[in-house]
């Protein structure tokens, strides 16, 4: 058992060095059934766990928002379409487009009419 062991760290130098340097897994806090010390997870994500956050980040986020605000766009409008397509058929879309469009707005306008007057009121 030693012998095949001492065989496997003399053909993984890398993994010999850092167990000679830690000592045995007890005194590391090595984890018996995986192998490794989980705390050196912690000292690996230490360096990227700062509070700022960079420019790059922030671009990445913002350009995230645009592509979420395209899909939900594109999302709408073709359902709208096959609203459109399923209450009018294909023969007659665009008739059926401005009627929708129609309703759609007025209903629109009217939602917005009733969260103004509670506020004139007051």
């Amino acid at each position: 058992m030693a012998a095949s062991v001492s065989r496997s760290i003399r053909t993984l130098p890398i993994l010999a060095a850092k167990t000679r340097s830690r000592g045995t897994g007890a005194e590391a806090g090595v984890d018996e059934d995986c192998g490794f010390d989980p705390s050196s997870i912690w000292n690996l994500l230490g360096r990227e766990a700062a509070l700022t956050v960079s420019l790059e980040q922030v671009t990445l986020s913002i350009m995230a928002l645009l592509r979420g605000i395209f899909w939900f766009a594109l999302f709408i409008v073709l359902a709208f379409c096959f609203v459109v397509l399923f209450e009018y058929g294909p023969h007659d879309f665009a008739n059926g487009f401005q009627k929708e469009f129609a309703r759609v707005k007025s209903f629109v306008v009217k939602q917005t009419e009733k969260i103004q007057k509670p506020k004139k009121q007051q």
